[in-house]
């Protein structure tokens, strides 16, 4: 099990509060890759809500904020940005990646289009 952790790429789509602590145990379990995708900048409620961001982060992107401290957790993960939250860019650029985790606000149809392209993952 160790070992297949260590080779995980992993695609987080959308840096919600719970995100945060997903980001912390993905990152101290040790896994190859995590790739951060999310289009929005840190608000207050992020600050208050994630200890990822500081308060130096406010109006920055904030999968690229996030990072600082994730990657202080374990320096031997890969951990990347996307801004492109795009499903057909995100199913064609990361199709490789083993596992998907999706943490975004859903609302309309949004939720259909997601558990499509989540679907390609139940696959592996």
């Amino acid at each position: 099990a160790q070992s297949r952790l260590k080779k995980a790429k992993l695609l987080l789509v959308g840096l919600s509060s719970i995100s945060c602590e997903l980001i912390k145990n993905l990152v101290l379990c040790g896994i190859n890759t995590l790739t951060l995708a999310d289009d929005r900048s840190v608000q207050n409620d992020d600050i208050d809500l994630g200890f990822l961001y500081e308060k130096t982060s406010l109006g920055q992107k904030r999968n690229v904020s996030a990072i600082k401290r994730a990657q202080a957790l374990n320096g031997m993960v890969q951990i990347l940005c996307e801004d492109n939250i795009d499903i057909g860019f995100l199913s064609e650029q990361y199709k490789d990646f083993s596992e998907l985790i999706i943490s975004l606000d859903f609302h309309g149809g949004i939720l259909g289009e997601w558990t499509s392209y989540s679907e390609k993952f139940r696959s592996l």
